[in-house]
C-alpha cells in the first residue's frame, strides 16, 4: 500500500502541482504590469496548490509511517473559505 501511495498517487499529485505552477507563471506573464490584487484564477490556483500540497504532505507522512497533523488540512479549508468570503 505504501508503495502504491508513493509511486502512483504522489506522482499524480506532483503532476497537478507542476501544472498549477506552470499555469500561475503563464497568468503572471499575461498580466499587465502594475496590476493590483490577484483575480479569481490566481486565487483558485493558490487554493488548489495549498490543497494538493497538503495531500502530498499527508501521503509523505503515511508512506514514512509518521503522523499527519490535522491542522494542515484545517489551514487549507480556512484558506479556501476566507478567499470565498472576500470575493462575495
Amino acid at each position: 500500500m505504501q508503495e502504491i501511495m508513493e509511486r502512483r498517487f504522489r506522482w499524480n499529485l506532483r503532476q497537478v502541482l507542476a501544472t498549477i505552477e506552470e499555469t500561475s507563471r503563464a497568468l503572471d506573464a499575461a498580466r499587465p504590469r502594475g496590476r493590483g490584487a490577484p483575480g479569481f484564477a490566481e486565487n483558485r490556483l493558490e487554493a488548489l496548490r495549498a490543497f494538493f500540497a497538503a495531500v502530498d504532505a499527508g501521503i509523505s507522512a503515511f508512506s514514512s509511517g509518521k503522523a499527519f497533523a490535522a491542522d494542515t488540512l484545517q489551514n487549507v479549508v480556512r484558506l479556501v473559505s476566507s478567499r470565498a468570503t472576500r470575493r462575495s
